[in-house]
């Protein structure tokens, strides 16, 4: 760390999380409004869910990240250019096709394309991750992840808000492009970060660089089984299962309802981006309150306060039917709290997941943690879609999402009773 100042270390994670957030806030925030607007059912919306199946099954080529990289690029850096790189090249296509077309007969072409996008962002997470968890010292890992999230928060408020309220003035074409012109522009810290001269002078197991070949070798092979034999891991597991599922069934739900009610395209991007703006001080505040309290016990606060913030979606209908006159200030209200207890739950969560890394194994370790959440809130988000088409009440959905927030709650208690029990035979072996 003393190659490299924390603030421009800061800056590059900004940019780099920033640039998965950007057209990560296109598929959750963006798409699902849009694609309601032009009629899609809440089937298909709840089918986007299924376009992040990258970010559930990275761990199977993230080995292939640590084992070969573009020569002199640098082991983390390399990957992150060519995905980039991949991202952009995507969205440019995606602005050129109509979304008349794109949004009915069209739709096979469009989820085809948001899922490369998915893949290239998916995949340049295993390296970013990787280098985080390696440059950040534990001491800085509070602050690291409030950088972290407020970098992906606000890509995907301009990558989704943003664009829903571009669109309206400039169209699809110029909003889509204007992305992928951004995430250009993320590029310039990663080109300017010089890996391999610090990666040679600040880790002690130095890399094995051949001047003839094409590629660096870094360490062997990673086995992600390994991670599962980690001391009391499963309670740890059932944590990752289980914190966000809320969270994800009510993201698939609220802009579409919003949208059935009549709010515009730019009102419900006004909403989402006052809400996401709020909540970027939340992940700061997160990132303080890691330093000052337990772990364990922000996950308990955390978990209870989605389970309130969430059903709180259930009065929205009812104000609608009435027609009450406070109807604004009440969404705005439940959906910026929604969005800041989001924000700082996910800061947690994943500074605690950097605690569970092994040294030697971050990226992996990492990367299969967040495979498994992903799991779980994808799997939770696409059958929400399919229930609400059927039941047709987003009253009793998002009451029933705001309860299966608890089901983490007895997670917590499970993996806090099997960090007391390490504790104890800790004290008894000193």
């Amino acid at each position: 760390m003393t190659l490299m100042s924390n603030r421009f270390l800061f800056v590059l994670l900004t940019s780099l999380y920033f640039s998965q957030g950007l057209p990560s806030g296109l598929l959750a925030h963006g798409m699902p409004a849009i694609m309601r607007e032009y009629g899609s059912s809440l089937t298909a919306i709840g089918m986007l869910k299924l376009l992040a199946l990258p970010w559930l099954f990275k761990f199977l080529w993230a080995p292939l990240l640590d084992r070969y990289q573009i020569q002199r690029l640098g082991p983390h850096r390399s990957w992150i250019l060519v995905m980039q790189t991949g991202a952009i090249s995507v969205m440019f296509l995606l602005s050129f096709l109509s979304p008349e077309w794109l949004f009915s007969d069209g739709l096979i072409c469009l989820f085809i394309l948001l899922f490369l996008v998915n893949l290239f962002s998916s995949t340049q997470d295993i390296a970013t991750d990787g280098l985080a968890v390696t440059m950040l010292p534990e001491k800085l890992r509070g602050l690291g992840n409030s950088v972290q999230v407020c970098g992906y928060k606000i890509g995907l408020m301009l990558g989704g808000s943003g664009l829903l309220i571009l669109i309206n003035d400039i169209g699809w074409m110029l909003s889509v492009q204007l992305v992928a012109l951004t995430l250009i522009l993320m590029l310039l810290p990663t080109l300017r970060f010089n890996e391999i001269e610090i990666f040679k002078k600040s880790h002690s197991t130095a890399l094995e660089m051949d001047g003839q070949s094409s590629t660096i070798k870094g360490q062997g092979a990673y086995d992600f089984w390994s991670f599962f034999k980690k001391h009391n891991i499963f309670s740890w597991v059932l944590v990752l299962v289980t914190f966000k599922i809320a969270d994800s069934m009510s993201s698939t739900l609220v802009k579409p309802m919003l949208i059935d009610f009549d709010l515009s395209l730019s009102q419900v991007g006004e909403i989402t981006l006052v809400a996401s703006l709020v909540g970027l001080a939340g992940a700061v505040m997160a990132g303080w309150l890691y330093t000052k309290i337990r772990p364990v016990t922000l996950l308990v606060v955390f978990t209870l306060l989605q389970a309130v913030s969430i059903s709180a979606y259930s009065f929205i209908p009812n104000l609608f039917a009435v027609n009450d006159a406070s109807l604004m200030s009440f969404i705005y209200l439940i959906v910026v709290s929604d969005q800041v207890i989001d924000t700082m739950s996910t800061v947690v969560l994943f500074a605690v997941m950097m605690s569970h890394c092994r040294e030697g194994h971050e990226g992996g370790d990492y990367t299969v943690q967040a495979c498994l959440q992903v799991f779980s809130a994808g799997i939770v988000g696409v059958l929400a879609g399919i229930v609400a088409d059927q039941i047709q009440s987003y009253q009793l959905m998002f009451f029933f999402a705001g309860g299966s927030a608890l089901i983490s709650l007895f997670a917590v208690y499970l993996y806090k009773r099997s960090q007391s029990s390490i504790s104890v035979d800790r004290n008894a072996f000193n």
